[in-house]
């Protein structure tokens, strides 16, 4: 089982996301803005395998939540979903470990788990 928790500037994740994120065999979302608070966070991080930062087409998201974040939990694999060329830079200069444009296909979600070295191929399944 590979635990996630969705951490984004927006007050509620994007349904298709969510229902994406359900819908993949073996990922539990242990965090999500709908079920999270702001204290909460610090007791979450230690037990995720994946933080998935869903930044916003904006380009004002306050990237030091990604850099601290990155900081105090340095184990914890990040996973930027972005809306531009631009944000998978920001995203990677930052503490991503991979970034996904938005669009991504399932494939592509599957391939960067599988470069974080969180599963070990699309077909076998988690590490």
């Amino acid at each position: 089982m590979l635990t996630a928790i969705i951490l984004t500037p927006e007050e509620t994740p994007q349904r298709e996301l969510l229902a994406f994120l359900r819908s993949v065999p073996g990922l539990e979302l242990i965090c999500s803005p709908l079920n999270i608070s702001e204290g909460t966070l610090p007791l979450c991080l230690p037990a995720a395998d994946l933080l998935i930062w869903d930044i916003p087409a904006h380009d004002y998201a306050d990237w030091s939540i990604l850099k601290d974040t990155k900081s105090q939990f340095p184990t914890a694999r990040c996973l930027a979903l972005v809306s531009s060329p631009r944000q998978i830079e920001r995203a990677m200069a930052y503490g991503a470990e991979r970034a996904l444009l938005a669009g991504f296909s399932t494939i592509e979600f599957f391939e960067a788990l599988q470069d974080m070295g969180l599963i070990k191929d699309r077909l076998s399944g988690y590490r």
